[in-house]
C-alpha cells in the first residue's frame, strides 16, 4: 500500500523558504516508469516526478532507483534532492507549491498521471510560528503498544485533558507537530485517530502527522530503532530548516511532550528545544516538567494552573 507523510514548509522571508522531507513508500516512487503529479487543494502545481532521466523540470532519477538496497539512493539534481525514500523540494518547486497554499494545513495528493493511483497527504504551511513537537503513544494515548493496538479496534486510550492543554497552547500562536515512530503505512489511521479525540467537544489541534519510514514489527519491537528515528529526523529537520550558524536565531521548535526520557533527549539535543520546554507524562497521568522538576497530576492540572513556561 502506498503512504507518505506530511510536509512541513517554513517561509521566513521574501526570499526563505524551506521544507522538511516528503516520506513515501518505495512501492509508489521508485516504479520504473511511471510519472506523478503534486495536486495541492484539489489544483495543479505544474510539478511532477518520474522514476527514469528525462529533462523538461522533472525529477531525474538514475537506474539506482532500481536497486534492491534504495535507503543509501540518492540523487540530486536542480529539483531537488532524493535521499532513499525522502525526498527534499528545492526551492523553485516550493515557490511554485507556495502559490496554492494557505496559512496552516493544505491537502496535497501526488497522483499517477494516467491512472486513479495517488498517495494523500498534507502539507502545513507557516511562516515562522513557534512549533510544539508532540509525539502520540503513552503521550496523546494513555500507553505506547496498547494506544496503537487499540487505536486500530476504535476504542479510544487518550489521557485526560490533553484537548483542552493543547488547544489552550495553540491559542498562544504555537503550530502543533506530531511525531511519531510508528510506521508510515499506518499514516491514514494515526491522521484519523488525531482528528478523531474528542473531550467534551474539544479536539487536538491541527497539525502535520510525521511518522517513520520503517515496518510495523520494527515500530513494535525494537525500541532502540525508535529512539534513534527522533534523534535522525530531528537533526535532519534542523539540517533543512535552519541550517548553519545564520540561522540559529530562527529555531522554530519550541516545546516538546513525550512519555520516555529519550523523547527528552531527542527534544533536547537534536531538536534543540531547552529543558524547561520538555514536558513528560507517564502511564499513571503524571506530568513533569524537564529541568525544574515542577509536577502536576493529570495535563488537567498543568491546564488549570496557568503554568505556562512558554513564550
Amino acid at each position: 500500500m502506498s503512504s507518505a507523510t506530511d510536509l512541513v514548509i517554513v517561509r521566513y522571508s521574501e526570499s526563505d523558504i524551506r521544507c522538511t522531507p516528503l516520506y513515501c513508500s518505495p512501492c509508489s516512487l521508485f516504479n520504473l516508469d511511471k510519472k506523478y503529479e503534486l495536486l495541492v487543494n484539489g489544483e495543479a502545481t505544474d510539478i511532477y516526478w518520474e522514476s527514469h532521466a528525462k529533462s523538461g523540470g522533472l525529477l531525474v532519477l538514475s537506474n539506482s532507483s532500481s536497486n534492491s538496497n534504495k535507503n543509501n539512493f540518492e540523487c540530486k539534481c536542480e529539483y531537488g534532492v532524493l535521499r532513499g525514500n525522502a525526498f527534499v523540494m528545492s526551492c523553485a518547486q516550493l515557490h511554485k507549491i507556495e502559490m496554492h497554499l494557505k496559512s496552516g494545513m493544505n491537502c496535497a495528493r501526488l497522483a499517477q498521471v494516467g491512472t486513479q493511483l495517488a498517495i494523500e497527504f498534507c502539507i502545513c504551511f507557516t511562516r515562522g510560528e513557534k512549533m510544539i513537537l508532540s509525539d502520540i503513544d503513552g503521550t496523546i494515548s494513555r500507553s505506547d503498544v496498547r494506544g496503537l493496538v487499540l487505536n486500530a479496534v476504535d476504542i479510544e486510550w487518550t489521557h485526560r485533558g490533553v484537548c483542552k492543554l493543547f488547544c489552550s497552547l495553540e491559542k498562544r500562536g504555537y503550530q502543533f507537530v506530531y511525531v511519531s515512530a510508528r510506521p508510515f503505512s499506518q499514516y491514514a489511521m494515526t491522521r484519523a485517530y488525531i482528528e478523531g479525540v474528542d473531550q467534551t467537544h474539544q479536539k487536538l489541534p491541527r497539525g502535520p502527522v510525521v511518522l517513520a519510514p520503517h515496518t510495523s514489527i520494527n515500530a513494535l519491537s525494537n525500541l532502540a530503532l525508535q529512539q534513534q528515528y527522533k534523534c535522525d529526523l530531528f537533526e535532519y529537520w534542523n539540517e533543512l530548516l535552519m541550517p548553519g550558524d545564520t540561522h540559529a536565531s530562527k529555531l522554530i521548535f519550541a516545546v516538546g511532550f513525550g512519555n520516555h526520557h529519550s523523547d527528552s533527549n531527542a527534544y533536547y539535543e537534536a531538536a534543540r528545544i531547552p529543558r524547561h520546554c520538555i514536558v513528560l507524562i507517564d502511564a499513571s497521568e503524571k506530568v513533569r516538567i524537564e529541568f525544574t522538576g515542577k509536577e502536576y497530576d493529570s495535563y488537567e492540572q498543568v491546564n488549570e494552573s496557568h503554568f505556562f513556561l512558554f513564550y
